[in-house]
């Protein structure tokens, strides 16, 4: 008994589907789902450690996605300056640059690489 080529791919993108949430779990670490779950269930310090823990070793969509998370809550959350030492060893260019943002709103100076304005 053959499968035909289209029900080969159904089943194989089935199989793909039902596991990405296992290989997902079993890697371990936050995404940025787990910051938006926490958020919105109002718990704050549990949003806050999943954003810390998806900035420090999350995939690097997650890992932007909760530092702009960050960015917008740094007034009410403890201590906005650890984001920076979470991310300190990423070198994706769209999270350094979330990361340069957080910096200077924290900082009260311009983001690094802004030109200052000749006077």
């Amino acid at each position: 008994m053959s499968l035909s080529y289209r029900r080969l791919r159904l089943v194989a993108a089935t199989v793909t589907l039902a596991l990405a949430p296992l290989v997902a779990a079993a890697a371990g670490g936050a995404t940025w789902t787990d910051v938006l779950e926490a958020h919105a269930g109002m718990d704050l310090p549990a949003a806050r450690q999943a954003a810390l823990e998806c900035v420090r070793r999350g995939s690097p969509a997650d890992a932007v996605a909760a530092a702009g998370w960050w960015l917008e809550n740094r007034d009410v959350l403890t201590e906005p300056d650890e984001l920076l030492a979470a991310g300190s060893g990423r070198t994706e260019p769209e999270l350094v640059w979330v990361l340069h943002q957080v910096d200077g709103l924290l900082n009260r100076r311009p983001p690094a690489g802004v030109l200052t304005p000749w006077e």
